[in-house]
């Protein structure tokens, strides 16, 4: 819990620094003095692949652009056709083609392919080629829009003319120039001489590069303004100015704000890569200001925040970072299921001066990491236990252990793994030695099913089969007590004990005598026990010799089960250090059951055999007489020489609640002799018994749902409520629920409860009760937590793999039209499968306010044999659709 807490507090302070970040700026004009030639735009605003959504970029364009003249295509209306291009690890993630995409559609997505912001290649775009605001622009200005592969020496090259592979290009190549920087011109961190214009003769000037955004705009455009050019900002300056980066720095400042961070904001590079095991950051981070501390990368995943420190050993940054050392790399992975996501990176400040750091975002696609490959060799069980031995093998980490668990119903079981296993390498390539796992578990007897599931190599989990196996009862531990002797106020006992289910195991005993308890081994010699379970041994028998207070006592023999708790073996009543005058008796058993109490024992008066002593039970101002006349088993043991027939018995009927019950032997010519009081608990005859099995959050409320019975009319509903401080909402029981026979003799199959009681946000202390025929019952209570009603609300109940497919079943509704379908459809690769909707599902209701009960969903989803992942997506009634979740299956 410490670890979760800490982990939730990170995120907590993690959020807040973020929330100080604004990645937004407001556009002023710009200031020549503020233009830095080593320092032209943040990495942070350069490589912000989501800066802008496709609306976004059409407005933009939209507020720059007039009134386009008759006969020509303006930007704002442009539309093209464009191809596919594969994806490239560091560079760009590809690009779907489409028959008609506008300008702003590309560049935004342009720009979360490749990870270089939409707003740079807009001032991209307008620095070539004025594309942006010109109201007749010619095609020759589409052919080299970005005026990439245009050198200033030569023609443009053809085979990369077009607005599209401009765009793209140009975005890639930005990219580029930080995979190898070693190849190009110009580099980050060091200094570099730099021309003021084509012509040499014009000179030059060191400059020290600070970052790769910096050096990116140099490699593409190669030149820096001179004064003249820096002058007259928004003109022309002399024969030797070059305007490129001028114009690239003047635009951006003038339409979006400031390019660069805050002096002392953390800085670094560091590149974002995916595998089947998850996603990868490998870079540097430091803060100029604060050189030799780690900074913290707060990595934004969707909506899943993680956090890395930047600390681990390489190279010295000491040459740009004085005093930096070597402990600012970074090298991690981040476990992920298969998905394409995009990640972001945020380097929080660790000095006094400066912002948060960014080095923009990336989108990345994880590939599906293989399933683990499973043997199960073998499935033992024994009473009351299951044994499961077998290996795994993850192909793309055959050395590496991996994390197998057991679900049993509600239970789950981590397996011991790392067990020597020789068949594994013999059937995987390269798989290790102890790859093998084991797992042992408590089940309860009869058929029990679990389902066995595996980690991949990148932390997610799948499920790889399932079994069934018949488990035996567990038989409690077996004996008897043999012989009791009374030597003045010594007591010998001895007798046998065994457990039937683990016969070498030698069973241990307690003798109890009032407040004294004596503790015995059963591992004598006796072969009473190997006559009555034949193979258990003769090592079984037990002796104890106990001292006991003179009167009537009642001694019992206690064992402790393998797989229960303490029972008793067996009680013996003797009469201890006493003579045997008057009347002796024993009251040997008292127990509670449904509206009564029950009771055994035995009296006699051993100078007169033949007479029949009569007994009462006294309860308040009742008495309730009976002869000690029936058979008895121990009063021979207690008392020798006496007949067996004066035991006695009887019940007592008694309503619910605690009673002390006394007893008293009557004696010829003496006053009653008192026996002993007990104090017992009567439960009611009728109490409603049930079960709460689940209550949480639902869709507006609080759902609850499990089973109840009234003994006395098991197939009758039950009045059920949930309470909520002074608010109470009834419901009855009436749905399907299979516990409820298998829990209480005679009770139909429909004694479950299913509801939702209406609660606006918040957390709550919720009881459920049952009614009863003299009384209610709690059937239990729970902290609730009630969120905001979502867009959707859905449940998956099935995904089994068939012959040809895999079957889907679940309901999904919108809290906001609660009774209308949900449209709800099936994705394996690029495959889409829609699936029939509309059908019934009681479970809804107890889940969505309002909700009707069909909108359930069921149908069999077509698909190829192996390995087949499946997502099931529901339509909202505004906005994306919504992914109800994703199994990993094997279909036969």
């Amino acid at each position: 819990m410490k670890k979760l807490f800490a982990l939730l507090t990170s995120v907590v302070t993690l959020a807040g620094l973020l929330l100080a970040f604004s990645p937004t700026s407001k556009a002023e004009a710009a200031v020549a003095n503020q233009f830095n030639p080593g320092y032209i735009i943040s990495d942070q605003n350069f490589f912000d692949g989501n800066s802008m959504s496709p609306m976004d970029v059409a407005r933009f364009i939209d507020s720059k652009s007039g009134v386009c003249r008759a006969g020509y295509t303006c930007l704002k209306d442009y539309l093209q056709a464009v191809p596919n291009m594969r994806a490239e690890a560091g560079l760009c993630n590809g690009y779907t083609a489409h028959p008609l995409q506008s300008a702003a559609e590309i560049i935004s997505r342009v720009a979360a392919s490749c990870g270089v912001s939409a707003k740079v290649l807009l001032v991209l775009l307008q620095k070539e080629q004025s594309l942006i605001t010109d109201t007749w622009p010619v095609a020759s200005q589409y052919a080299r829009a970005t005026g990439f592969a245009c050198p200033d020496t030569a023609p443009c090259d053809p085979s990369f003319g077009g607005f599209f592979y401009q765009v793209y290009n140009a975005a890639r190549q930005m990219r580029n120039y930080g995979l190898a920087p070693e190849r190009w011109n110009y580099r980050a961190g060091q200094i570099n001489t730099i021309l003021f214009h084509p012509n040499r003769d014009c000179g030059s000037s060191n400059i020290f590069i600070q970052n790769r955004a910096t050096a990116a705009l140099y490699n593409y455009t190669p030149y820096q303004p001179n004064a003249a050019a820096l002058n007259n900002l928004y003109g022309t300056g002399d024969a030797c100015s070059a305007y490129g980066n001028r114009n690239f720095w003047r635009l951006y400042t003038d339409w979006f704000g400031p390019t660069t961070a805050p002096l002392g904001t953390p800085e670094g590079d560091i590149s974002v890569s995916a595998n089947s095991s998850g996603i990868q950051l490998s870079g540097w981070a430091v803060d100029p200001d604060a050189p030799t501390a780690s900074v913290a990368i707060a990595v934004q995943i969707g909506t899943v925040w993680r956090q890395v420190i930047a600390n681990s050993a390489g190279n010295d940054l000491s040459a740009n970072y004085p005093g930096a050392g070597p402990n600012h790399a970074v090298n991690a992975t981040l476990p992920f299921d298969s998905g394409t996501y995009v990640v972001c990176l945020y380097l929080v400040n660790a000095g006094g001066s400066g912002g948060m750091g960014s080095t923009g975002c990336r989108s990345v696609t994880v590939p599906v990491a293989p399933a683990p490959i499973v043997t199960v060799e073998s499935v033992t069980s024994t009473a009351g236990r299951i044994q499961v031995n077998g290996w795994a093998v993850n192909t793309d980490s055959p050395t590496t252990g991996v994390n197998i668990a057991i679900n049993i119903g509600s239970r789950w079981i981590q397996a011991t793994g790392g067990q020597p296993n020789s068949a594994a390498p013999g059937q995987v390539s390269g798989a290790g030695s102890n790859q093998g796992f084991t797992a042992q578990f408590d089940a309860p007897p009869g058929q029990q099913t679990f389902c066995i599931w595996a980690n991949k190599s990148n932390g997610s989990a799948t499920m790889v089969g399932c079994r069934t196996v018949l488990v035996a009862e567990a038989r409690p531990a077996a004996g008897a007590i043999e012989t009791v002797t009374v030597n003045g106020n010594s007591v010998t006992i001895s007798g046998w004990a065994v457990w039937p289910d683990s016969p070498s195991t030698s069973v241990h005993l307690a003798a109890n005598v009032g407040s004294s308890w004596t503790p015995i081994s059963a591992n004598q010699n006796n072969p009473a026990a190997n006559t009555t379970y034949p193979g258990v041994g003769n090592s079984h028998g037990f002796t104890v010799n106990l001292t006991a207070p003179s009167g009537s006592q009642s001694i019992c023999i206690w064992t402790t089960n393998p797989n229960s708790g303490p029972t008793i073996l067996g009680c013996r009543t003797v009469v201890v250090g006493a003579s045997t005058a008057g009347v002796l008796a024993a009251v040997e058993s008292v127990t509670p059951g449904p509206g009564q109490v029950n009771f055994s024992g035995w009296a006699v008066w051993p100078s007169s055999d033949s007479t029949v002593v009569r007994v009462a039970a006294n309860i308040g101002s009742r008495w309730y007489p009976i002869d000690a006349n029936q058979n008895s088993t121990t009063i021979q043991q207690s008392v020798p020489g006496v007949s067996a027939q004066h035991g006695f018995s009887g019940s007592i009927p008694l309503p619910a609640g605690t009673h002390q019950v006394c007893f008293w032997a009557a004696q010829p010519n003496a006053p009653a002799k008192f026996l002993e009081c007990r104090s017992v608990v009567v439960p009611e005859a009728n109490a409603t018994i049930g079960e709460l099995n689940n209550i949480s959050g639902g869709a507006g409320g609080i759902h609850f749902d499990g089973w109840a019975v009234m003994p006395s009319s098991p197939t009758s509903q039950v009045r059920i409520a949930i309470n909520v401080g002074s608010q109470w909402f009834p419901t009855d029981t009436g749905v399907a629920n299979s516990l409820a026979p298998s829990r209480v003799s005679g009770a139909g199959p429909n004694q479950g409860y299913n509801a939702l009681m209406p609660m606006p946000p918040g957390t709550y202390e919720a009881c459920v009760w049952a009614a009863g025929v003299t009384r209610a019952v709690v059937l239990g209570c729970s902290t609730v937590t009630v969120l905001p009603t979502p867009a959707l609300s859905s449940m998956l109940t099935e995904f089994t793999p068939v012959s040809g497919g895999i079957r889907v079943s679940g309901w999904a509704v919108w809290p906001s039209q609660p009774t209308q379908s949900v449209n709800v459809a099936a994705n394996i690769g690029s495959s889409w499968t829609s699936i029939p909707r509309g059908l019934s599902n009681p479970l809804v209701p107890g889940f969505v306010l309002n909700a009707g009960q069909n909108q359930g969903f069921s149908g069999v989803i077509p698909a190829a044999r192996g390995e087949q992942t499946i997502c099931i997506w529901a339509s909202n009634v505004s906005g994306p659709a919504s992914n109800i979740g994703c199994r990993t299956v094997n279909v036969p």
